[in-house]
């Protein structure tokens, strides 16, 4: 039980989860979006660091790396 509780309760030694929430954060509230409220805000940081909201761009980079290991394994073959 311990080392469960080590492994997914530890505090990071380092602050960059938290640099990377803010930068979310500028990127979702921008001058388009000023008006969303704290609530809603706080819904899509959450499904965004959960994987399970994702942008435009964050869909195709996914789809690009599909698309070169697709061709690194045709090339195998």
């Amino acid at each position: 039980m311990s080392l469960l509780a080590r492994k997914y309760l530890q505090i990071s030694a380092t602050s960059a989860s938290s640099e990377r929430l803010f930068s979310q954060g500028a990127l979702i509230i921008n001058k388009q979006r000023n008006r969303l409220n704290k609530d809603v805000f706080e819904y899509i940081i959450s499904l965004k660091s959960w994987n399970i909201f994702k942008d435009e761009e964050e869909k195709e980079n996914e789809e690009e790396k599909e698309d070169e290991i697709i061709e690194k394994n045709n090339f195998i073959i």
